[in-house]
């Protein structure tokens, strides 16, 4: 998934006039990670600031393409929640969910054809050419719809990769949940862990794992007896949850000190 992320990004960079290799993103990205643990507006600030100082592409410039990659982050989420809804009736306590993501999936796609013709319309207003003319919307402003569809392509593999690992990590409990439902849900479950509530989303991914997989679940701790269907998705969501944490904390930590002597931060 790491390698998926810094692939992605050396991509855009590239593509935006700053060739960068995976060699070159990922001690960066790594550093990085351990702001964004905390917040991750902070990470992505750092991010750029680390860029300025290694390989002096302006921040105003490489933070316009750190929010494009983040807007097309969650567009992606939302893209794949949508395939989702059509591929299963996703009720909670009686309200039909599909129907919602349909609906933000359908404004989110108006609001991004909205914000690409803001800043490629032929107009001269004062304040249109002073919000096209700063470093901080440049990326917005030479992006052509070919870079909204390839980029979501490029950051394809790494939600496919995240929302997978779920799979994976029931297999720790003796459990299964069917690959067809982790794909079609797990995107749900990572638009709410976006909700700037707590670090990582810890407590809100595990309460939405819950509900939305609790009748897809199967595993020898409930076979036996061992523990219920909403213990059992809880510890499995705390384990996906502390275990990114943990390794973004220890690769964080470990990059960042490496790169002290290139990358002053104080």
């Amino acid at each position: 998934m790491w390698f998926f992320d810094c692939w992605s990004l050396g991509w855009f960079f590239s593509h935006f006039g700053h060739p960068l290799s995976v060699r070159d993103i990922g001690p960066i990205r790594f550093a990085s990670y351990l702001l964004m643990t905390l917040n991750f507006g902070a990470g992505q600030g750092a991010f750029a600031y680390f860029l300025k100082q290694k390989k002096k592409i302006p921040f105003f410039k490489s933070s316009s393409l750190m929010l494009f990659i983040v807007l097309i982050d969650l567009y992606t989420t939302i893209l794949l929640a949508f395939i989702g809804s059509l591929t299963t009736n996703l009720v909670v306590h009686e309200i039909n969910l599909s129907q919602f993501i349909q609906a933000i999936w359908g404004g989110s796609t108006v609001g991004l054809f909205a914000l690409f013709l803001f800043f490629r319309l032929p107009l001269n207003w004062r304040t249109l050419k002073w919000v096209r003319t700063r470093d901080l919307f440049h990326t917005f402003h030479h992006a052509v719809p070919t870079d909204y569809l390839r980029g979501i392509m490029a950051r394809l593999p790494m939600h496919l990769a995240l929302n997978t690992t779920l799979y994976v990590v029931a297999h720790f409990f003796q459990a299964s949940i069917p690959l067809t439902k982790v794909l079609a849900f797990f995107p749900f479950v990572v638009l709410v862990g976006t909700i700037p509530i707590t670090p990582s989303g810890l407590g809100t991914t595990q309460a939405a794992m819950v509900e939305f997989f609790k009748p897809h679940i199967q595993g020898v701790p409930l076979e036996n007896g061992l523990l219920s269907v909403g213990e059992l998705l809880f510890y499995i969501g705390l384990l996906f949850s502390v275990f990114n944490l943990l390794l973004k904390l220890v690769t964080g930590l470990y990059f960042l000190k490496k790169q002290d002597a290139d990358l002053p931060i104080s």
